[in-house]
């Protein structure tokens, strides 16, 4: 399934009995599960690193900045995946894409570890809302 949202005017475009994508489909368009794999891969190795390092190695190791690196580094990913080689032209779809890569992000919880008074279940009520209402959205 390509990933590129087909909206009644791009249909037309593509006619051959072109249909627009319903709201299902949107939605699974919208999730960026390559970034999210990515992510959750990445931000994986350095949280084991960070419980099986020697402690006096970890204390020698930017976590925290290694984090932000992280989710920046996937944030740009996500943006350059979905235009370059999902070929999302729509700058509106290229934002509610990125947008649920850093909801994903937050519900996971690696970008706030070390917060007070951050928790997990905070972010998972927003990724809920954010992805149901992310689909609505159609645009031109």
């Amino acid at each position: 399934m390509p990933r590129r949202i087909v909206t009644e005017s791009l249909a037309r475009t593509l006619g051959a009995g072109a249909e627009p994508d319903d709201y299902k489909t949107r939605l699974l368009k919208y999730v960026p599960a390559e970034t999210n794999t990515l992510y959750v891969t990445i931000m994986g190795a350095v949280i084991t690193a960070q419980n099986e390092l020697p402690a006096e190695n970890v204390a020698e190791i930017p976590f925290s900045i290694i984090r932000v690196l992280i989710f920046i580094g996937c944030f740009l990913f996500n943006l350059v995946y979905m235009w370059r080689v999902a070929k999302e032209t729509s700058l509106a779809r290229l934002g509610i894409s990125a947008g649920a890569f850093v909801v994903w992000a937050i519900a996971l919880g690696d970008v706030f570890a070390g917060v007070s008074w951050w928790y997990t279940f905070y972010g998972t009520i927003i990724l809920g809302f954010y992805t149901a209402l992310a689909a609505v959205y159609l645009g031109k």
